[in-house]
């Protein structure tokens, strides 16, 4: 889980450096794009891990929807 996490917030890093990036070079939007999806499977991954765990354990939480 902990992995899931910093590699999460890894994606998050490289894709705000990405959208900086295309500021100059429009041309990376693309990457920007693979990117973002990128990321929103990681955080997929990281809530899927947490609702086994809340599972595993009985605990009842509510996450914030994705904004």
């Amino acid at each position: 889980m902990k992995e899931e996490l910093v590699n999460g917030i890894k994606l998050y890093r490289d894709t705000l450096d990405l959208i900086r990036k295309t500021i100059d070079d429009p041309s990376l939007s693309t990457k920007v794009e693979e990117k973002t999806l990128e990321y929103g499977e990681s955080v997929e991954r990281y809530r899927a891990l947490v609702d086994d765990i809340s599972k595993e354990y009985g605990i009842d939480y509510e996450l914030a929807p994705p904004s």
